[in-house]
């Protein structure tokens, strides 16, 4: 059963139970209870993680066992981590440490497969790359300034540990910033890639939080929530946009503008951090707004090149395509138009073919074309208004013209395409049908003449009796 706006009540239910969960293990925080209840809720994660992979089709599986790999090696290292405590294991570089830094990498590989499933062009993977770029130096360099940057320079601490605290927050930048170029290429259904963002948001806070103060250094329950949060959240997603397991056509690209806007964006971060550093009268990072700045330009620059070059091979494709038009319309028999409601030509005058080429400048209308081809001009108007009371079906009418003192016979379908954006008027296609018509009149007369003699038959004659009757 749904709840609220189509929430399922079963997602309802299990929110609530881990909420409690979490709640519990607060009031617990700092006993046998609490540490028990941590890895419990973890080692469910984890189960979580594996069945909704078990869930996807084979090969929606090939992007989602990383994730769920990477959740199960997040949840070891955590628990590696309480048994070197309990040993009183002091290495620079402990084995928690390899084992959390190799759960980051396979939900990147994760993430990356997930990319590369979607069949963009090189362009777009190219841009989405650089845009996930923009937004992982962005967001490490704020965390360098008010995080990172006084625990890497802590002399105190061991340097292998001072590398891994400054590495887990900039893990998660990256998480977050593969998830930005996963959705700003075109992943068709979101709920599963904002889960993962969520996740390794939760993952940031806690990390960021860890480092800011040496009192957090000792544990806190907020910080374990945040971790815990974070893998549930990531393993959630493991089981989220179940599909055929199809390969995945392109979609476009989202928010073109608005990425072009968060890499401009960007560019200020540098410029507004100092801002805020020189407000609060806090240290600088040496260099930093230096550095940031010459990254965030020659990303954006290399961004910006790419949009001029994707312009201009757009340009290019309209030229040729407006070529192929034109060349086709220039030696075909058929001539196609677009006209107002009222008749007024609204096809450029320039690409008509010979069939109604009219010349002059001034403004044409149907009735200027087909009395080119010399019919009668109202029978054209006629055909537009029956189109016009037609509401998009299309009609047929069949004109008798002269032109140079030789008779043919000319074929109108019209169809009233206003509404149409891409059209905005009455389509009318005119084509050459004399060809037809004669053998209809050849039919015709073999139908009421001997064959031998040329002189009419009975037929011909009961049809006129009948119709003198």
């Amino acid at each position: 059963k749904e709840v609220g706006g189509g929430v399922s009540a079963r997602n309802v239910a299990v929110a609530m139970l881990v909420s409690a969960v979490l709640a519990v293990r607060a009031v617990l925080f700092g006993t046998d209870a609490a540490v028990a209840l941590y890895y419990a809720v973890g080692a469910a994660a984890v189960a979580l993680a594996w069945w909704g992979n078990s869930r996807q089709p084979a090969a929606v599986r090939q992007v989602v066992w990383p994730v769920a790999l990477g959740v199960t090696l997040s949840v070891l290292g955590d628990a590696a981590w309480w048994v070197e405590a309990r040993l009183g294991v002091t290495s620079e570089l402990a084995p928690s440490d390899v084992v959390n830094v190799a759960g980051y990498a396979a939900i990147g590989f994760g993430l990356l497969r997930a990319s590369a499933r979607h069949g963009h062009s090189r362009q777009q993977r190219i841009a989405g790359s650089i845009d996930a770029a923009v937004v992982f130096v962005a967001v490490v360099v704020v965390l360098w300034q008010f995080a990172i940057a006084h625990v890497v320079a802590d002399a105190s601490l061991p340097l292998g540990s001072r590398l891994v605290w400054a590495l887990n927050p900039a893990l998660d930048a990256a998480i977050v910033a593969l998830i930005f170029r996963l959705v700003v290429t075109g992943v068709r259904r979101l709920e599963a890639s904002v889960t993962v963002a969520l996740g390794a948001g939760s993952w940031l806070l806690a990390d960021v939080a860890y480092l800011v103060g040496g009192e957090f250094r000792s544990g806190s329950a907020w910080l374990g929530t945040g971790w815990l949060v974070g893998s549930l959240l990531i393993a959630l997603a493991c089981g989220m946009n179940r599909g055929t397991g199809e390969p995945q056509t392109p979609s476009e690209p989202r928010g073109g503008m608005g990425r072009l806007a968060v890499c401009l964006g960007a560019l200020l971060v540098p410029a507004v951090m100092e801002a805020y550093v020189d407000a609060i009268g806090a240290e600088e990072a040496a260099g930093l707004v230096l550095v940031a700045t010459m990254v965030l330009t020659t990303l954006v620059f290399a961004r910006t090149a790419l949009l001029v070059a994707g312009e201009a091979r757009a340009r290019a494709r309209l030229v040729s395509q407006q070529r192929y038009s034109a060349a086709l319309a220039a030696h075909s028999s058929d001539a196609v138009i677009v006209v107002s409601r009222d008749g007024r030509l609204l096809s450029d005058r320039a690409a008509l073919p010979d069939m109604v080429r009219v010349d002059g400048d001034g403004e044409l209308q149907a009735t200027d074309l087909l009395r080119s081809l010399g019919g009668d001009p109202c029978e054209v108007q006629v055909t537009i208004e029956r189109a016009v009371r037609a509401g998009g079906e299309v009609v047929d009418a069949e004109l008798q013209c002269e032109r140079g003192g030789v008779h043919f016979w000319i074929g109108i379908r019209a169809a009233d395409l206003t509404e149409n954006p891409d059209v905005g008027g009455v389509i009318v296609h005119l084509t050459d049908i004399t060809d037809r018509k004669r053998a209809e009149e050849a039919l015709a007369h073999q139908a009421f003449h001997d064959a031998l003699t040329g002189l009419a038959n009975r037929e011909l004659f009961a049809d006129r009796v009948e119709q003198a009757l």
